[in-house]
């Protein structure tokens, strides 16, 4: 049986499997996506869709967490500076880029659940692409 969105063990759930999504590693990033995508699965087939559609916005405020900030933020303009970085820190994202990547990572994970109209899941697909590749600081 499904846990009910009211019920912190879901929201502890989302928590964990999101904050794994976030980790440098590519493998552990991967087996979140792919985590979270049964997770969803799993909650769409036992929730009736009046219990669907809060567990929706639950999950969608926590990806969109996610694209929240400036993905470039402090970037532009320190090209010189990007040769200087050490290997580590080009493959290991951390702050908003870990969470930007987290956040693709996840919704490409989700664009196969069958959980959402598929026309309303293209649209918020790509609303959340856009904000992951949009800055402000970009003229």
């Amino acid at each position: 049986m499904a846990a009910q969105i009211g019920d912190p063990r879901i929201h502890a759930e989302l928590d964990r499997i999101i904050g794994n999504a976030k980790s440098g590693d590519t493998v552990v990033r991967r087996a979140a996506a792919d985590e979270l995508k049964r997770c969803v699965a799993s909650q769409a087939a036992v929730l009736p869709q009046e219990r669907l559609a809060p567990f929706q916005k639950v999950l969608n405020g926590k990806l969109q967490e996610l694209f929240r900030g400036s993905f470039l933020k402090g970037r532009v303009g320190q090209a010189a500076k990007a040769q200087q970085q050490p290997a580590a820190a080009v493959l290991h994202p951390s702050g908003a880029d870990a969470n930007r990547i987290a956040g693709l990572v996840c919704i490409t994970a989700l664009i196969d659940v069958d959980f959402i109209d598929p026309n309303l899941k293209i649209t918020q697909f790509a609303n959340y692409v856009s904000k992951a590749l949009t800055t402000e600081n970009c003229q």
